[in-house]
């Protein structure tokens, strides 16, 4: 029984500092009725929807799809890297950081396993991971520390997108000079290209309905663009309805 409670504890201990944590602050912050108000839970439910959504997209391989063919055009490391790591950072600001990484991780340590690139593995990564999160930072849909202020703010989706242009741009050009200070432009094997070009196995190739396939996509296109904009509707009318409060009360 001692072992296993050690295990769990090593295991969960991230969880088990947030419930101290959560247990400390009650004290400064009483329970009470109102605790149930402290939870958003129009940003849960749109966060829930579209991780759903994107879970369902990245299973069918789209996005390794898309990923494929662009790393299948490299022709050195150095191009190589960065587009693995421009795919985190584009593809954050739509399915979020974690996603991303999720999905695009495991592709590079696959592409330059093959590619016989193995000692760029950790470089390569660790800038993904930094790409992922700087990248999210430009949508209210990129993580949910974002929809959580872009609800609270009652900004407008093009006013939060302009407001944080700038810092990702920013962030844009010292990733492309990290790429180019950290990885070497070496040139590939042959065999190590042929490689990167067997990484993955078309879908659409390997599921014999084609038609089906291609109905999955469409609708995961849809449900996709139906749960961004009812993130955008939703708080676009909640920032509305501030802001008409605001102007009532001053009149």
């Amino acid at each position: 029984m001692a072992d296993r409670i050690k295990i769990f504890l090593k295991n969960e201990t991230v969880l088990i500092i947030s419930l101290v944590l959560a247990v400390l602050s009650s004290f400064a912050v009483r329970p009470d009725s109102e605790y149930a108000e402290y939870i958003d839970f129009r940003t849960l439910a749109l966060l829930l929807s579209l991780m759903l959504v994107v879970a369902g997209a990245a299973k069918l391989g789209i996005f390794r799809w898309i990923a494929v063919r662009l790393v299948n055009t490299a022709s050195d490391m150095r191009q190589l890297a960065l587009i693995l790591v421009m795919l985190c950072f584009v593809f954050s600001m739509f399915i979020t950081n974690d996603v991303s990484l999720i999905t695009f991780v495991p592709l590079a340590i696959e592409v330059l396993t093959m590619a016989h690139m193995e000692q760029y593995m950790i470089k390569v990564i660790v800038l993904q991971t930094v790409a992922a999160n700087l990248g999210s930072m430009l949508t209210p849909i990129g993580n949910p520390q974002n929809l959580y202020l872009y609800g609270l703010s009652g900004m407008g989706m093009q006013d939060f997108c302009l407001l944080m242009l700038p810092y990702t741009l920013t962030a844009l050009v010292m990733l492309v000079v990290s790429v180019f200070i950290f990885i070497r432009k070496d040139r590939m094997a042959a065999d190590g290209m042929r490689g990167t070009q067997e990484v993955c196995t078309d879908t659409a190739d390997a599921d014999k309905n084609v038609v089906l396939l291609h109905v999955r996509y469409v609708m995961y296109a849809l449900l996709f663009c139906i749960v961004s904009l009812n993130c955008c509707k939703s708080y676009f009318l909640s920032g509305a309805s501030c802001h008409y409060i605001g102007s009532r009360g001053n009149n």
